[in-house]
């Protein structure tokens, strides 16, 4: 509850209780007290549903207890003369019209900030979906280089593979005599030493004799 103090006893604003036995303690012995009794009697009197539909009477007499209390705060006394040409219907249409605006606006406010905290939600999933769709294109791009690596690389086992493929059928052609390699020349007879040899015997042995 909310405290205050009313000459000097503090009391809970929120406590009905507290506030009445207040009242109640001040006006006993006044010339007020019949009335605070009539006043009793009158809202016993006071139209009531339990879905709350007839709170503008309680308004009404809400509204004009506060412009007695502001009167008097003033230092003016309590003028009831506006009060005796008064319509009740007249007040609580009014009244019941200035619920309904504040309705509207409580409705409105609440839809404004219905609009503001979807925008920043939509904003952000926004901001969330360019972030995917930077990553998506990264991975893209990872992707498309993985598969040109994967093709060069598969090109280079295949060109592989092929050469592996003639080596092989070379070995076997070879292998089995059928070498297309060339054949290297035959040397003289008595091998490259005895060709040497001759050569030197000639370089020693002198000229023959001129004819006579």
């Amino acid at each position: 509850g909310i405290n205050a103090e009313y000459m000097g006893v503090h009391i809970d604003t929120k406590s009905a209780s507290q506030m009445f036995e207040l009242i109640k303690k001040r006006l006993k012995h006044t010339d007020a007290y019949p009335y605070l009794l009539s006043v009793l009697q009158h809202c016993l009197q006071m139209p009531y549903k339990r879905n709350g539909g007839t709170f503008q009477q309680w308004q009404l007499l809400d509204r004009i207890l506060q412009q007695i209390v502001l009167q008097d705060e003033r230092g003016n006394d309590p003028d009831v003369s506006t009060l005796e040409n008064f319509n009740v219907k007249n007040i609580i249409k009014m009244l019941v019209n200035e619920n309904e605006v504040k309705q509207w606006r409580d409705q409105a406010e609440k839809f404004r900030k219905e609009h503001v905290e979807l925008m920043s939600r939509l904003e952000k999933k926004e901001r969330e979906c360019d972030i995917k769709t930077q990553e998506k294109d990264e991975m893209m791009k990872t992707l498309n280089k993985m598969k040109d690596k994967l093709q060069r690389e598969s090109l280079e086992l295949r060109q592989t593979r092929d050469q592996m493929s003639d080596l092989v059928v070379q070995l076997n052609e070879f292998s089995q005599g059928n070498s297309t390699f060339p054949i290297p020349p035959q040397l003289p007879p008595g091998g490259p030493f005895s060709l040497s040899s001759s050569l030197r015997s000639s370089e020693i042995l002198p000229p023959p004799p001129p004819p006579r």
